[in-house]
């Protein structure tokens, strides 16, 4: 499981020099705001795998044995107040507060009622839209990865609170667990020239090859370093009669892991999103010789059969169950799949080992380059409240941060021993029946403390293995340079634009279109929404 991270959260791009109206489409961010300081929680276990401030976890070979107190008494919130907080959940249902006894005991140790108002992730948007509109905002909102909140400089502006008061620079240590979210992890909550929410901290690691690298032992393979060795051991693992193929994608908007941000592209040298030229202006990703070259290795590899033939209508679910069935010995796929999917891959096969292909290039000898992303997973805005409710806001949330092997995190995580929980003769905490169905996976999503490489399954093969995968990306990482900023039209239409794209791909990859069809697929994108995009960020960086 990759729990909450102890440094990571990647160096984003630096902030700009000056604020952009909220009125405008394309919003900057301001290098006048000092983001939140960084100061490590103090007292907390010492990792095995010492983490890097470039977005490589902390690794731990085993569950702490002696949980400290994240939280001091006057650090709780403990008014008694009630306090909403609106997140995703994204998966399964919840047991009420009434009833969840997990639930009533975290926030017997706040000292509050805390509600929590979740939408699924088919309806979040919806709800999200909903919430907005009727203007009873809960005190904190969740806005995911994916920022469903439309004309979002203009609403936070009108709607949430400004807290670089309350956050900015050394202010930040009134909240110690939020001062031990590492700086880079905020750099996108600066919307014109203020800090805007608290973000849910993750490593910068988007996409990758996914490998089931015991098959690979298994074919006596070493891990390839250029597009032709790829080709070569794609087709060696693949056995159709057997029903084994090399390679397998999600249809997540751009099918055959063609979309942006993905391995296949990064093998290329395309850019990441964007790229900017000589002269400052933005080329996106489809518009570069990069994107065709990997558009046609793709359709190549089609050729020789090694695809999943279910690929075009794979989802994140199923591409996950191929990969550990072995149907799909390497599948383009997120990272955070990785460490979702090791868990239970080391439960159902002891034997099998999940790695991830380290970056190459396409001719073995440029250096390659690995496609970084936000070093977070959404960001909770806080509505806009009076000081007091303020602070007692942010010492709620200081409280949901608290950092792996505190009694706090024990809490949030795990419930209550003998009720909730049980631990082994190593000390490690498992679930109940009860504790399955009450504790709250919601709470992260809400905010969370860095992640750190840990898991109750070989911890040590886990933590190694996974740690050695980030540090291989991690050395020729490229960031994408409108990260951080915003534009009005990608905002609303990149789903549309994305998809539109992707399907056109898709036909070229199998072949029921040229590839010299991919142009007039890039002459669509432009015309329905990308140029407006490119000029809307364009504004926005030459703001900053």
């Amino acid at each position: 499981m990759l729990l909450p991270l102890a440094v990571a959260c990647s160096l984003a791009p630096k902030a700009g020099n000056a604020p952009a109206s909220t009125t405008s489409a394309g919003a900057a961010r301001s290098s006048k705001v000092s983001l939140p300081a960084y100061v490590p929680v103090q007292g907390g276990p010492k990792p095995d795998l010492p983490p890097r401030a470039d977005g490589v976890d902390a690794g731990f070979f085993a569950f702490p044995q002696t949980p400290f107190h994240s939280v001091q008494a006057r650090e709780k919130p403990g008014n008694g107040d009630a306090v909403t907080l609106m997140t995703n959940l994204i998966q399964g249902s919840i047991v009420p507060l009434e009833q969840n006894s997990a639930w009533q005991a975290v926030n017997q140790d706040m000292g509050l009622t805390v509600r929590q108002r979740l939408y699924g992730s088919a309806d979040y948007r919806n709800g999200l839209s909903t919430t907005i509109a009727g203007g009873d905002l809960p005190d904190t909102i969740y806005n995911p990865p994916q920022k469903f909140i439309p004309n979002l400089p203009a609403f936070l502006q009108t709607q949430c609170g400004d807290l670089t008061a309350y956050l900015g620079g050394d202010a930040v240590k009134a909240y110690p667990n939020l001062a031990n979210i590492p700086t880079p992890c905020w750099a996108e909550t600066v919307v014109n020239g203020a800090i805007y929410g608290v973000p849910v901290p993750r490593a910068p690691f988007l996409n990758a090859f996914l490998v089931r690298q015991d098959l690979v032992d298994q074919a006596q393979l070493t891990q390839p370093t250029s597009a032709d060795e790829f080709k070569k051991f794609l087709v060696a693992l693949t056995n159709a009669q057997q029903n084994r193929f090399g390679l397998a994608a999600a249809n997540t908007g751009t099918s055959f892991g063609l979309g942006s941000q993905s391995p296949l592209l990064m093998i290329f040298g395309a850019p990441n999103n964007w790229r900017l030229d000589s002269a400052g202006q933005l080329i996106k990703d489809y518009e570069t010789e990069e994107f065709k070259a990997a558009v046609a290795f793709a359709r190549e590899l089609w050729s020789l059969g090694v695809w999943h033939p279910d690929t075009r209508t794979l989802n994140g679910t199923t591409l996950s169950t191929a990969l550990r069935g072995g149907q799909a010995v390497v599948a383009s796929h997120s990272f955070g799949a990785l460490i979702a999917q090791w868990p239970l891959l080391a439960t159902e096969n002891p034997a099998a080992r999940l790695r991830v292909i380290h970056p190459f290039s396409a001719d073995g000898k440029t250096k390659p380059i690995y496609h970084t992303g936000p070093s977070n997973f959404g960001i909770s805005y806080l509505k806009k409240a009076s000081d007091e409710r303020v602070k007692l806001v942010l010492r709620a949330l200081n409280y949901i941060a608290s950092p792996f092997g505190s009694q706090e995190w024990v809490l949030l995580n795990y419930g209550v021993e003998g009720v909730h929980f049980t631990r082994d003769a190593q000390g490690v905490p498992s679930l109940t029946d009860k504790g399955k169905a009450e504790v709250l996976s919601t709470w992260k999503y809400i905010t969370n403390n860095p992640q750190v490489l840990y898991d109750s399954h070989r911890s040590v093969d886990y933590a190694t293995d996974i740690q050695t995968d980030e540090k291989a990306m991690a050395d020729v990482a490229i960031t994408d340079p409108t990260l951080g900023y915003y534009s009005a039209t990608y905002a609303g239409q990149q789903v549309l634009l994305d998809q539109a794209i992707g399907d056109g791909i898709a036909d070229i990859v199998v072949g029921r279109a040229q590839l010299g069809d991919l142009d007039g697929l890039i002459s669509d994108w432009r015309k329905n929404g990308g140029d407006k995009a490119r000029a809307e960020y364009q504004q926005a960086l030459g703001a900053a």
